[in-house]
C-alpha cells in the first residue's frame, strides 16, 4: 500500500500545483512542476469547498492546513483529528475530507479515517465548521466499518453531482474469492458506497459497486459524472475502472 499510496499522492499534488521539487529529466515530457509549499507531513489528500479559492491539505497523522488561494499556508490549521484517529500503520489514519455542496451557508464537512479505539474500524463522521476552524464538539458518526485485516481501508470521500456522498471501503480480498469476484454482499468491505442524506440522524447506505480490493481513489467526470476508480493493486496489478453515470453499479470484480 505504501508505494500505491505515494503514487497515487504524486498525482493528487500534480493535479492542485503542489509539486515536490524534482529533477528536470524525472518528469514527462509535456509537465512542468513547479514547488509551491512546503513542510507538511504525510499527505493523503487535497480538496476544496465549492467555489472557494482555497485548498485544503489533509495529513495522515490528523491535521487539516488550509492554503489560501491555493498557494499560502495559513499559520493555524482548519482542523486537528489527531485526538480521535489512528495513524500507526502504514496506510491508516487521516484519509480524506469532503465538503458539503452547500458548504458556504451550512459549513458541513465529512472526514473518512481509521479510529483510535481499534485500528480496524473506517468511520466516517459528519463535522461543522465556524467558516475558519472545525468544530470538535460538532462530531457526529454516520458510518463505521470494521476491517479484520486491519489494512488496506479504502479512503475517500467525494460528494457525486447528484448531491449524494460517496466513500470508498477497501479489504474485498479478505472476505470471499481474493478476486472479489465471490465477495458477500452483506459486508461493506470491498465496496463503493452512497448515502441520500448524510444528514439523516442515521444515515442509509447503499452498495454502488462490488468486487474491489483498495479503492483509494475515485472521482467523477465535473461534466458528465461519469466515474473513474483507482483500484490498488498488490505486486503487478493496479486497475482504474470506469462506470458512465447512468450504471454505476457493477461488480468490478
Amino acid at each position: 500500500m505504501r508505494r500505491s499510496l505515494l503514487a497515487g499522492l504524486v498525482a493528487i499534488l500534480s493535479s492542485a500545483a503542489l509539486a515536490v521539487a524534482t529533477s528536470a529529466n524525472a518528469v514527462d515530457p509535456g509537465y512542468s512542476l513547479r514547488p509551491v509549499v512546503s513542510g507538511f507531513g504525510n499527505l493523503t489528500y487535497i480538496t476544496s469547498p465549492r467555489g472557494s479559492p482555497d485548498l485544503y491539505v489533509v495529513e495522515r497523522t490528523g491535521k487539516v492546513w488550509v492554503l489560501l488561494n491555493g498557494t499560502r499556508r495559513r499559520a493555524d490549521p482548519f482542523a486537528d483529528f489527531s485526538g480521535i484517529i489512528d495513524s500507526s500503520l502504514d496506510d491508516n489514519g487521516l484519509l480524506s475530507i469532503a465538503f458539503s455542496p452547500f458548504y458556504a451557508s451550512n459549513h458541513l464537512f465529512y472526514v473518512d479515517y481509521t479510529d483510535g479505539a481499534s485500528s480496524g474500524n473506517i468511520r466516517v463522521d459528519e463535522f461543522r465548521s465556524d467558516g475558519v476552524h472545525a468544530i470538535m464538539s460538532s462530531q457526529r458518526h454516520i458510518l463505521a466499518v470494521f476491517d479484520p485485516i486491519e489494512d488496506h481501508f479504502g479512503g475517500q470521500l467525494q460528494f457525486g453531482l447528484d448531491g449524494k456522498l460517496y466513500v470508498s471501503v477497501g479489504d474485498g480480498g479478505c472476505c470471499g474469492d481474493p478476486l472479489g469476484s465471490a465477495q458477500p454482499m452483506n459486508t461493506f468491505l470491498g465496496k463503493l458506497l452512497r448515502t441520500a442524506n448524510p444528514r439523516a440522524a442515521n444515515p442509509t447506505w447503499e452498495i454502488v459497486a462490488n468486487g474491489l480490493r483498495n479503492p483509494w481513489r475515485f472521482s467523477f467526470d465535473r461534466g458528465t459524472g461519469d466515474l473513474y476508480l483507482a483500484d490498488v493493486g498488490q505486486d503487478a496489478w493496479e486497475e482504474v475502472d470506469y462506470r458512465p453515470r447512468t450504471s454505476l453499479n457493477a461488480n468490478v470484480g
